[in-house]
């Protein structure tokens, strides 16, 4: 009995932990992170609190325990009207369905060279994206369906990507 009830509290914690970290430019906008228990070294954006600003920066490790940031969950930023830059600093792994869709101010994406997947929808309908560089994007395996869909990407740089 005693090792179940720890083990339930193990998992309780771990899934209802998030961590809170200040962007730079706005002390109100936080992003907050969990994690696997299977890997707790590791964390994922699940939400934030606040307005974005225009620039939002996402970390290559957490405020909390230093846990290296390796996702952005699905979601997370459609139909924010207030992003127009999203900087992606490596460690970051993979981009979530629809994480930044409907984005209409979005225009510019900086991606790390440590980014292996771009989910269905991600940047679906950015109508002023424009400016993405995937060529330091040395371990992209995948761009899902309509990814970039409704985007006037007239900044594409896919140099060295063979696609």
């Amino acid at each position: 009995m005693r090792k179940i009830s720890i083990l339930f509290l193990l998992l309780l914690t771990a899934s209802v932990f998030t961590g809170v970290s200040n962007a730079e430019s706005d002390s109100e906008f936080k992003l907050k992170y969990t994690f696997n228990p299977e890997t707790p070294e590791k964390c994922f954006l699940i939400g934030f609190s606040g307005t974005p600003p225009a620039t939002v920066v996402i970390p290559s490790y957490s405020g909390v325990a230093g846990r290296e940031v390796v996702g952005i969950s699905a979601s997370l930023f459609l139909n924010i009207t207030s992003i127009e830059t999203v900087v992606i600093m490596d460690n970051v792994r993979w981009i979530g369905d629809a994480a930044f869709a409907n984005c209409p101010s979005l225009r510019k994406v900086v991606l790390p060279k440590t980014l292996e997947r771009i989910e269905s929808y991600a940047f679906f309908n950015c109508k002023s994206l424009w400016d993405i560089d995937f060529s330091g994007c040395i371990q992209l395996e995948l761009i899902g369906e309509n990814a970039f869909m409704g985007c006037d990407l007239f900044g594409l740089d896919c140099t060295g990507q063979g696609f």
